[in-house]
């Protein structure tokens, strides 16, 4: 099952110009089962969107992307934003508490590479990245080869699974990156089973898979 698991909308993202029906209605027509709604530092109702997500057969949960001191993170299980997780520690200690999952997004962008001297030259230092991360972004849609390269060999170092999203936040960003996952997806406890179970892959739309070593 194919869904983008990173997307923003207004008003909550008042960087993106995407009306939540729009992108709904986009995915649908490419032909994408599901789409994640993450916000920056908030989060949907999902009654709000159940509604549209019903009339277009498409499955539609929200997130969060939380900005924190070593980047930002992709989370899905919590219902609202709260200041304190800025802190990657008190979000992770939150996540685990309420069983939400996490992703590293696009650490060619974030703090990542230099707190933790994982480099974009794929040289790495001593990696502590204890936070409970369930995945890394290594396809983000706004990212070039060479950087989407980078969160690739940032996930082979954490030895964990990779993801994609598009990072949509205009209608002809909609649909460039998608996570396949082994499991069908009907809803958020699906997708945090998937999650954690590591059960996925992150790629572009066309297929194309980065090398990770």
């Amino acid at each position: 099952m194919i869904i983008d698991l990173h997307n923003h909308t207004i008003p909550l993202s008042r960087d993106s110009t995407l009306e939540p029906i729009s992108l709904i209605d986009r995915i649908a027509k490419l032909g994408i089962d599901g789409v994640c709604l993450t916000e920056h530092d908030a989060a949907w109702d999902s009654k709000e969107l159940q509604d549209i997500a019903n009339a277009r057969g498409v499955v539609v949960i929200p997130g969060m992307e939380v900005t924190t001191e070593v980047g930002h993170i992709l989370v899905f299980g919590l219902d609202r934003y709260r200041s304190e997780m800025a802190s990657m520690k008190r979000l992770s200690e939150i996540a685990t508490s309420e069983g939400a999952a996490m992703v590293l997004a696009h650490p060619h962008r974030s703090s990542v590479y230099s707190n933790y001297r994982i480099r974009a030259d794929g040289s790495y230092g001593s990696v502590n990245f204890d936070f409970g991360i369930h995945g890394v972004e290594i396809f983000n849609g706004r990212g070039s080869r060479s950087e989407n390269d980078f969160s690739a060999k940032v996930a082979h170092s954490l030895q964990l699974p990779g993801t994609g999203g598009s990072d949509a936040h205009h209608v002809v960003e909609i649909g460039e990156c998608v996570t396949e996952f082994e499991d069908v997806i009907e809803g958020l406890d699906a997708l945090l089973g998937a999650l954690r179970s590591g059960r996925m892959v992150g790629r572009m739309f066309n297929g194309e898979i980065p090398d990770s070593e």
